[in-house]
């Protein structure tokens, strides 16, 4: 299986390259930080692996754009060049906070389809509109 992973730097990116190296599985690592994710020829994969995003960062309102901008407006134009590709497959990578800031991933109860999402913050509203 041939897969684009988008967010080549990313630590998501990194670890799953690592733990699936020997598998049947041909990775092609892109960056997102410059043109390289529009340069990418994604008709060559059966699959993309979106882990772009920034997080961990000042939570300061004059970050809110570039939040926007990263990891709710990028993933959706690399989605629509992967669909305009005829990519198969999209994997978008999310994150935790789209359902609050209290979920405790080892103690929480199980997150379903049914889990209804409540972002605190924009990282979160922002993760969530690009899962919209």
């Amino acid at each position: 299986m041939k897969t684009a992973v988008i967010g080549k730097n990313s630590y998501i990116s990194s670890s799953l390259v690592q733990d699936y190296k020997n598998d049947d599985i041909e990775f092609y690592l892109v960056s997102s930080r410059n043109s390289e994710w529009n340069n990418f020829d994604f008709s060559k994969t059966e699959t993309v692996l979106c882990t772009v995003g920034i997080a961990h960062n000042s939570s300061g309102k004059r970050l809110e754009n570039e939040y926007y901008a990263i990891n709710r407006d990028l993933p959706y134009q690399i989605a629509q060049k992967a669909k305009s590709s005829g990519v198969k497959q999209f994997v978008f990578m999310s994150s935790m906070i789209v359902y609050g800031d209290d979920v405790d991933l080892f103690n929480s109860k199980e997150i379903d389809p049914n889990t209804t999402p409540c972002p605190s913050n924009f990282y979160g509203k922002s993760k969530l509109d690009a899962e919209n």
